[in-house]
């Protein structure tokens, strides 16, 4: 028995908290069932001793293990903090030993001078300072910059992940970064170097908020001596930079090019001359909210080799790594200096002139292109710095023969993925859509939540993210970066409201990650800055009926059409706007209770009942118990939204299937008609129409996809067309079924500590094996067919609960522990009846 992934305000990189009032979590972990918290005492000291006390939460006889928030003495920024955590268990008294966590700038206000590289240049400068210490306990770089930078310390990257710093939507608030540097600092003269990039700036295009002007940046070195004073180091003119650098140019879209003959050796080292380097320019810059959210990471995460090496005519090579992502290619080259090497990117391969070509229609405008110019000493290696791709496939020129086993490969860039799930079946096809799925969200997940990864768009598209972030946070621990996403969202330069489809997300989003991850603090941070303009969502349509005349409207975007054309694309426009509008009002009387308002409660429930009928008015039709003609987005966003009346819910359940039989079993479904079609069917009875309806053989389904090599999802049911990405992650709705329905698992109460297990035994699969992570632990359900029978084990992580509802069944509450079902299968009269039978048992 043991304590286990203790965090501080959901990170386990507890360094720069930026919280006055941290939230401390952890998980317990024992072989055996049962196993309850009774009480917990976290205790915080301003010394690594434990002697000065700054909170002692004193022995809370509760079963939380997270969201436990500080409240003891202030705390004081740029300092670490140490802290004990006790836990009783039964008789048992576990301790967790001395933690640390370091705190931030707090205030929001970032010391130092806002500098400037003096030259408006492609080039990527580089910009160094040096400084000396006598004696250091503790080296923190607090540190923004506008361009994206990397960081080296004494000669060396410092591995502090990719694309820093982090976009923010560039209005009121600004991502800064913060880094422990005390492992790399010398007693004596050191130095910090910076290679600033583009990242967003004005180079990119009308999609996404960037920043202008000259590359500027701001920071300081925070050194604490061992007898603890505090030295700091602010930017200002002594820092210097140069342009002869390697990096000529350097764009998101279009690539970049690296002249290795101009790497300058040693310039971010001690002893360097930089006495021709030009010093740093201080430049003005309004008043900016700076916040740092720990965790999130970009960074390369896996590597792929060739898996088809084509050899051309002209003696270039295209290289197939099977897997379409976002990221680049490592090349390892030996050529003579000057030589060029050129690697054009592509999701896909054509056929010219009787040999491969890339096919690059889904890059747009983006010219997806790097291009290494070699120093010719020998082996070199290279990797781009600032850009990256969404391609499967590459095509090399300028090398002088065939590229060795190994020296060219494939690098995956996102966001970390911690705590990935684990979803598997004997049915190779839903096994498939989960790896595309999660392809998709990992490729477009990366600085921001992407529509895509290849072409010269690649917007925070909130409407996308509405569409799939259910599924998201199942497949991966995703808490602090969509925090980071949701303050983005409310920094935009100008907050103005479209329509609930898309900003409605704000809400919606801040809703799941409290029901999710138990973070009561998110609907308190998210309510104080957004309530203005949450409020605005009702106000907009006081009587929720939509605008009629709004051409804008995406709706159920990117139903089956032929070819993918962005024109005939929305479906079912104003039914999804007024779905969103009550889904919103929903979320924001959930939200108002968790606060304790009741009555502003009320009012959004009372709102909620409004768009219902609103939505029952516009668009039922009760003497065919249909929505809209009988058009399925319709009528399940209407069964999964609760909006349909529950007399008429039968019929409508039964007409939705039968219209679906009607139509072949195929779709007719966007975003949002797809992230809820396996859980509506599931809940109607017939989860196997979904996922045959799901791979069918012809257009539209998702083994139409597979059937053309697709590796990720597209963005159109159909390969081609005007609007055609092929790595897109709104479809990834589609998997949050596999988690909610085939395994069951909800939470029932916020955070997991009560966990709800309703699997549905689809007939499409005999075995499935799922696992999440969860703020409580991880959370298990493998089922199989064995004999006529389902064999169902459970496993529910220590200190929590569940309710396991079966067929034919009253609900079960069990502890935690592994636990073994037997349910056998009856068929009688043509129907499918499951009945449970023997008592359940504690496995083992």
């Amino acid at each position: 028995m043991r304590i286990y992934d203790i965090r501080v305000d959901y990170a386990s990189d507890t360094v720069g908290i930026d919280s006055e009032r941290p939230a401390f979590s952890w998980k317990l972990e024992s072989e055996a069932g049962g196993v309850f918290q009774k009480s917990y005492r976290v205790k915080v000291f301003a010394d690594a001793a434990c002697t000065n006390v700054c909170w002692d939460s004193g022995a809370v006889e509760s079963g939380q293990s997270f969201d436990i928030v500080y409240d003891g003495k202030k705390l004081m920024p740029d300092t670490r903090y140490y802290f004990t955590l006790t836990v009783m268990v039964g008789e048992n008294t576990l301790h967790s030993g001395v933690c640390s966590f370091t705190t931030a700038l707090l205030d929001g206000h970032m010391p130092g001078q806002w500098i400037c590289v003096d030259e408006e240049t492609p080039i990527a400068p580089l910009v160094r300072k040096s400084f000396c210490i006598s004696d250091a306990k503790r080296v923190t770089l607090y540190f923004f910059s506008y361009g994206w930078y990397e960081l080296y310390v004494n000669g060396h990257k410092f591995d502090g992940g990719m694309f820093l710093s982090n976009y923010s939507g560039y209005g009121n608030v600004l991502f800064y970064d913060v880094f422990d540097l005390t492992e790399c600092i010398i007693a004596g003269e050191n130095c910090i170097g910076l290679q600033i990039g583009d990242g967003y700036n004005k180079n990119l295009n009308r999609f996404m908020e960037h920043w202008e002007d000259p590359k500027r940046f701001i920071g300081f070195l925070s050194i604490e001596r061992e007898n603890g004073e505090i030295e700091k180091i602010y930017t200002d003119e002594t820092w210097k930079y140069s342009i002869q650098a390697p990096i000529l140019s350097d764009n998101i879209y279009n690539g970049e090019t690296y002249d290795a003959r101009k790497e300058m050796d040693g310039w971010s080292a001690q002893g360097f001359d930089d006495a021709d380097w030009s010093c740093c320019r201080l430049t003005e810059e309004e008043e900016k909210l700076f916040r740092h959210i720990p965790g999130a990471k970009i960074d390369v995460y896996e590597t792929f080799r060739p898996t088809k090496t084509y050899v051309l005519r002209d003696g270039s090579y295209i290289l197939d790594f099977g897997q379409n992502m976002a990221g680049f290619v490592r090349l390892m080259v030996a050529e003579n200096a000057g030589s060029e090497v050129t690697i054009a990117y592509a999701e896909e391969l054509k056929v010219v002139d009787g040999e491969p070509a890339l096919d690059d229609f889904t890059n747009r405008n983006a010219k997806a292109t790097d291009t290494y110019i070699c120093r010719g000493s020998g082996i070199e290696t290279y990797t781009p710095h600032f850009t990256y791709h969404g391609f499967r496939y590459v095509r090399i020129t300028g090398l002088s023969a065939v590229p060795p086993e190994g020296t060219i490969v494939a690098c995956a860039v996102h966001t970390a993925f911690d705590g990935t799930a684990e979803f598997d079946t004997d049915n190779p096809l839903l096994n498939q859509l989960y790896s595309n799925a999660l392809w998709s969200m990992k490729s477009n997940n990366i600085v921001y939540s992407s529509d895509c990864a290849a072409r010269d768009e690649r917007t925070p598209c909130a409407m996308d993210l509405f569409a799939y972030h259910d599924a998201a946070v199942y497949c991966a621990d995703l808490h602090n970066y969509f925090l980071r996403w949701l303050w983005s969202a409310y920094n935009e330069k100008e907050a103005t409201i479209r329509y609930p489809s898309w900003d409605g997300q704000i809400l919606v989003m801040t809703d799941l990650l409290y029901h999710h991850y138990g973070d009561t603090r998110i609907i308190e941070t998210m309510h104080r800055h957004n309530a203005d303009r949450m409020h605005q969502y009702m106000r907009q349509w006081p009587d929720a009926k939509p605008k009629k005349d709004d051409e804008v409207l995406f709706g159920d975007w990117c139903i089956p059409n032929v070819p993918g054309e962005y024109e005939t694309s929305a479906d079912s426009r104003y039914e999804v706007e007024v779905a969103a509008l009550a889904l919103c009002a929903a979320c924001m009387a959930d939200m108002e209770t968790v606060l304790g308002n009741a009555e502003k409660a009320l009012q959004y429930r009372r709102y909620y009942d409004t768009a219902r009928q609103v939505y029952n008015e516009l668009f039922f039709d009760p003497q065919t118990a249909t929505y809209s003609d009988g058009k399925q987005t319709p009528n399940i966003l209407a069964l999964a939204d609760g909006l349909a009346e529950e007399t008429f819910r039968p019929q409508i359940e039964k007409n939705l299937l039968q219209n679906i039989r009607n139509n072949h079993e195929k779709l007719h479904v966007g975003i949002f008609g797809t992230r809820h079609f396996i859980e509506c069917l599931a809940d109607a009875g017939d989860v196997d129409l979904a996922i045959r309806s799901f791979f069918g053989d012809e257009f539209p389904s998702f083994k139409y996809q597979f059937d053309k090599g697709a590796t990720t999802l597209w963005e159109q049911w159909y390969e081609s067309g005007n609007m055609a990405s092929h790595n897109h992650a709104m479809f990834a709705g589609a998997i949050t079924g596999f988690f909610t329905r085939l395994a069951g698992i909800t939470p029932a109460k916020p955070g997991f500590s009560e966990i709800a297990v309703e699997p549905v035994f689809s007939k499409e699969l005999n075995r499935l094996n799922t696992t999440i992570e969860t703020p409580m632990g991880s959370v298990k359900v493998h089922w199989q067919r064995v004999s006529g029978k389902i064999l169902l084990q459970i496993g529910i992580p220590a200190n929590a609960t569940a309710v396991v509802s079966l067929p034919g069944e009253p609900e079960k509450h069990i502890t935690n522990g592994n636990f073994s079902f037997e349910i056998k299968e009856l068929t009688e009269d043509g129907k499918d009846h499951r009945q449970r039978t023997g008592e359940y048992s504690v496995a083992g």
